[in-house]
């Protein structure tokens, strides 16, 4: 979800104070593991993608950097344009302990940066490709390039020596800063599960050499499930991965779920649906009789969401395809209750809404198919406070069978009775939708308004969200 802003606003002086998840104990919890461990430990913290692992990270880095800590913040994503992972972060380790003497570590890691080159005969295949446009495996075979550059017994001496002494030079400047700060390096390395599948193996296994050095605790952002995709990927579906991953991490941390009201509320935030509302309003003041209040709104997702049992991910996909169709509509009248209601359906069962579309089932039968999947679905339809829902249902549906039976039925209503019943309130609801009695001109065609509707909701489908 690259198109809108998905940076938070990280206050330096109060890191966490923007943090709508309640995760700064945490991250107080997971800093107190330093001292347990003799501050040398690499730590995984797991969560899905797009549940708030990043800016969890960065608001914990922030606050151990207020509290007089080293921290390297290496964010693998956006580094995986370079040819060699090492390189990258070897350059960002150097930044982020500036002021430290890394003058040493700097030249061990050129020497190990170049054995690791000279170990790597389709690397220098490809550079010599770059270079030259010559695809040079097309002449000779790797293991040919591998033979031209030299004995391959020198070569791993050399690189073991190397690794040593960019460790020891590592280790040095780490002893140093426990000296000065009475605090280990902390080198967060984030997102490696949205790197390409070879980039993100191929920087655990570089920088693997380094987790074994005292006084630095490495912190790894993942999704375990996605890092799990890319080691097969690499190795092959049958590879045992918790096996592989239990190479480099010593302890696994999965942050703590979400409740959906969390999640939901995290996200319309972050996209600011409340300023789409608010634009709505200045772009047509006459939207307001029929699209109400963005706390509305907010009510209606969580109702419906938890409702539906999603998971989050449907729920981020779902607010994801409502944010880009009220966003692009922002002066056109789309009604978001039977907007809401349509992604779902669309989402989960997609044969119905298909028929719902093609006016192929009626009031009843939508209810019979929801009810058979969720259980609640028939007795919440028709309470007095979801009236709204029914009467956008049958509109949308245009199913002028069951308005018929609901008149007949209020009409056995006593005259006492008939305001609070719900029937009656759907009905003056339905009435009040079907004429259309906030729009203008072309906007009176109820037939223009579900057309509207549904071209938006299969348009917003065939992007990859």
């Amino acid at each position: 979800m690259g198109i809108y802003n998905n940076e938070i606003i990280i206050n330096e002086e109060n890191p966490f104070e923007n943090d709508k998840l309640n995760r700064e104990c945490e991250a107080d919890n997971l800093t107190n593991l330093f001292s347990l461990v003799e501050n040398q430990m690499v730590l995984a913290i797991d969560s899905p993608w797009e549940t708030g692992k990043s800016s969890f990270l960065k608001m914990w880095n922030q606050k151990l950097r207020n509290n007089g800590y080293d921290t390297v913040f290496f964010n693998a994503w956006e580094n995986d344009f370079v040819d060699d992972a090492f390189i990258a972060f070897i350059q960002e380790l150097r930044e982020g302990i500036s002021d430290r003497p890394v003058d040493n570590l700097i030249e061990n890691a050129k020497l190990l940066a170049g054995m690791i080159v000279k170990n790597s005969p389709k690397m220098l295949a490809n550079f010599i490709e770059k270079k030259s446009g010559i695809n040079v495996t097309d002449m000779v075979s790797i293991e040919d390039i591998s033979n031209l550059i030299g004995d391959k017994i020198n070569e791993y001496r050399n690189t073991k020596n190397s690794i040593k002494k960019f460790k020891d030079e590592l280790e040095n400047i780490a002893k140093e800063t426990v000296n000065v700060t009475g605090k280990p390096i902390i080198i967060f390395v984030d997102e490696l599960d949205r790197c390409r599948p070879d980039f993100a193996i191929r920087l655990l296994e570089r920088i693997k050499h380094l987790f074994s050095v005292k006084n630095i605790i490495f912190i790894l952002g993942i999704d375990k499930q996605a890092l799990s995709n890319s080691v097969k990927v690499v190795y092959g579906e049958s590879t045992q991965v918790n096996g592989y991953l239990a190479k480099f991490i010593d302890i696994e941390y999965k942050l703590n779920d979400l409740s959906s009201k969390q999640y939901i509320g995290y996200l319309l935030e972050k996209l600011k649906f409340n300023e789409i509302f608010s634009r709505r309003e200045k772009l047509n003041r006459d939207i307001l009789e029929t699209e109400y209040s963005y706390s509305d709104f907010l009510n209606v997702l969580e109702s419906l969401f938890i409702g539906f049992k999603l998971s989050l991910r449907e729920i981020e996909k779902i607010i994801s395809e409502i944010y880009f169709i009220l966003r692009s509509n922002e002066s056109k009248f789309i009604y978001p209750y039977p907007l809401i209601l349509l992604c779902i359906i669309k989402r989960l069962d997609k044969e119905t809404y298909n028929k719902i579309k093609a006016k192929q089932i009626k009031f009843k039968g939508l209810v019979d198919i929801l009810s058979s999947k969720f259980n609640w679905f028939k007795h919440w339809v028709e309470d007095y406070d979801n009236a709204i829902f029914k009467a956008n249902i049958l509109w949308v549906l245009d199913d002028k069978e069951e308005i018929e039976e609901l008149k007949n039925a209020v009409s056995n209503i006593k005259n006492e009775d008939v305001f609070d019943n719900p029937i009656n309130r759907c009905l003056e609801l339905y009435e009040w939708i079907n004429k259309g009695e906030a729009y203008f001109g072309a906007w009176r065609n109820g037939e223009f308004v579900r057309n509207l509707l549904f071209s938006r909701i299969d348009f917003y489908e065939t992007i990859s969200i």
